[in-house]
């Protein structure tokens, strides 16, 4: 019996000590909670549109215009000599591009195309003369004015793209190819004296072609991608053209060539737009 009473004061004694041990076991097999979130995922394949504002320079090198001399009642032609000219462009711009892109940790690598109408245009009037022309042994003074015009129809690029994530934001730059297409316009005023018999000519010249020029694009822009799907974008792209020989045509004259201009075009570009993508989880 005084064992047993001892036995149960002992328990009395140690219940606390083994309740408090007990809790602690179980305060020791918590673990916190880690919650991680989702890098968000820039691959697939997408598709956007995009407009903007261009400016550029097309340079037009030297070349020659036939205009008619006077001599009495007969009238023959001579050749006139026009000066290099640089024809400042600018104008709106806007299209369309797909592409794909490939995440490897926070780099993305990819490619795109794309294509746009533009309306970059503007004309420069420059003088012709004075100067002098022999023709038939005869000395023919000759001044005027000649407007050089450059208009663009239309660009398109592939390009291969990398950049590098700042989770849902995107740096990127870009370089490629590039072909665009580009009206020039050309009218010419000349004034022609006889100088042995002070007979005048007037002869006005207006030339026409269409060039499709090959270059090399370069740009970079920032994307800010709103939800799985939707980003908008940012770019600036540098698109440059070696010198074409444009045949000038005079207008109803069946395509002969009136004569020819070298003519080189380097276009710069500022586009905002937005992009949608696709096999997103």
């Amino acid at each position: 019996m005084r064992h047993c009473g001892a036995g149960i004061a002992a328990a009395a004694i140690l219940a606390p000590s083994l309740a408090q041990a007990a809790d602690l076991e179980v305060f020791k097999a918590e673990q916190p909670t880690i919650y991680v979130q989702n890098q968000f995922l820039w691959n697939g394949v997408y598709v956007g549109g995009f407009v903007g504002g261009g400016w550029g320079t097309a340079d037009w090198g030297s070349g020659s215009i036939t205009v008619n001399t006077r001599t009495g009642t007969t009238l023959s032609p001579a050749p006139i000599p026009l000066y290099h000219v640089n024809v400042p462009i600018s104008g709106f711009l806007g299209g369309g591009r797909v592409g794909v892109n490939y995440q490897a940790g926070p780099f993305v690598f990819g490619f795109e195309g794309n294509l746009a109408g533009m309306t970059l245009k503007r004309h420069t009037t420059t003088t012709v003369g004075p100067g002098t022309v022999i023709v038939a042994s005869t000395t023919h003074s000759f001044t005027g004015t000649s407007a050089s015009q450059t208009g663009t129809n239309w660009a398109a690029t592939l390009t291969g793209r990398v950049g590098y994530t700042f989770d849902r934001v995107l740096a990127y730059g870009k370089v490629g190819m590039a072909v665009e297409q580009d009206g020039d316009t050309e009218v010419s005023t000349v004034t022609t004296t006889n100088l042995t018999t002070s007979d005048t000519q007037t002869t006005t010249v207006s030339r026409a072609g269409t060039a499709t020029r090959y270059g090399w694009t370069a740009g970079a822009g920032l994307e800010y991608a709103f939800d799985k799907n939707w980003s908008a974008f940012a770019e600036y792209d540098h698109l440059g053209f070696l010198s074409n020989l444009v045949n000038l045509t005079v207008p109803g004259s069946a395509g002969t060539v009136a004569g020819t201009r070298l003519i080189s075009l380097n276009i710069d570009r500022v586009v905002v737009g937005a992009n949608y993508r696709f096999n997103q989880p």
